[in-house]
């Protein structure tokens, strides 16, 4: 084959590159330059064809292998990977790194396979092998990239714990016969509320420790939902007193001044009632602080 012949078979490959065509025509080029100095230094007919031969023989043998739209598209497949994994919220950064590495991985075996291919072969069956072997990489690299779908772990597995302790709240409350349903329903929100705050600081923590932290805090405010039950005692006292006072009121043998007497006694008895009252508040109070103490203690050890 002569030269302009494998120039324009070069051309006419729409597989190759531009880079890949230079490549080839540059060889083909160098064949011709060297079979034309052979000939020119070629003493007798013999050994003129003898290097027009070789010459044509060796630009025959430049067949190229189209590698480089190849590698780009597992390049290609290999940046949307990426793109994806880091668009994850549900995955946290050290999630997102291992994917990435095993997708990089996945990619560079299969570029590694499309470089062991000959970029130029000697014959165009040699070049259809190695072609069919570029392309089979290529195919292989594109899937086992595509394939790579973490499944996040850390961030579900946090939530759940928080669910679970939100969970256990609420059934120790609704085990509490002391509390009235009001004091049931406020304690079981104030803990929901503390588990939703959790989570969602779960949800936008970007790292392994941030998400640890983010649960400790949750399951930790969970803990502090310890509810004292006041309306029992509040109604309690209140039942008493309007007991003693209907039993005064029914006194037919009381004057009037013994009446007022109770009254005073009455008086008292509201005064005795607020007093109670605040000290249950007081009680409460005391136990929040306790119960948040001990919370924060057993998070420290």
């Amino acid at each position: 084959m002569h030269l302009k012949a494998k120039e324009a078979a070069i051309d006419a490959r729409p597989d190759l590159t531009d880079d890949e065509k230079k490549a080839a025509k540059d060889a083909a080029k160098d064949a011709a330059d060297k079979a034309k100095e052979a000939i020119d230094a070629a003493p007798t007919d013999v050994a003129v064809d003898a290097a027009k031969e070789t010459g044509t023989g060796d630009i025959a043998k430049v067949n190229p292998v189209a590698k480089e739209v190849a590698k780009k598209a597992v390049a290609d497949e290999l940046a949307k990977k990426e793109a994806a994994i880091d668009a994850r919220p549900d995955l946290t950064d050290e999630e997102k790194a291992a994917a990435k590495k095993e997708a990089k991985d996945k990619a560079k075996a299969a570029t590694d396979a499309i470089n062991d291919q000959p970029s130029i072969a000697e014959t165009p069956e040699k070049a259809a092998e190695a072609q069919k072997a570029v392309d089979a990489a290529k195919k292989t690299g594109v899937d086992e990239v595509a394939a790579v779908n973490p499944e996040a772990a850390k961030k579900p597995a946090a939530k759940k714990a928080i669910d679970d302790a939100l969970k256990a709240k609420e059934a120790a409350i609704d085990a509490r016969p002391d509390l009235t349903d009001a004091e049931k329903k406020a304690a079981k929100d104030a803990a929901k509320d503390a588990a939703d705050k959790a989570k969602a600081a779960v949800d936008a923590a970007p790292t392994d420790a941030a998400v640890d932290a983010a649960k400790e805090t949750g399951t930790g405010d969970i803990a502090k939902v310890n509810p004292v039950a006041k309306e029992a005692a509040k109604k309690a006292v209140a039942d008493e007193l309007a007991k003693k006072e209907a039993a005064i009121d029914a006194r037919p043998d009381l004057t009037k001044e013994e009446k007022k007497t109770q009254l005073r006694k009455k008086l008292k008895i509201k005064l005795r009632k607020q007093q109670m009252q605040s000290t249950i508040n007081q009680l409460m109070q005391r136990h929040q602080k306790k119960s948040s103490r001990s919370s924060s203690s057993s998070r420290c050890s």
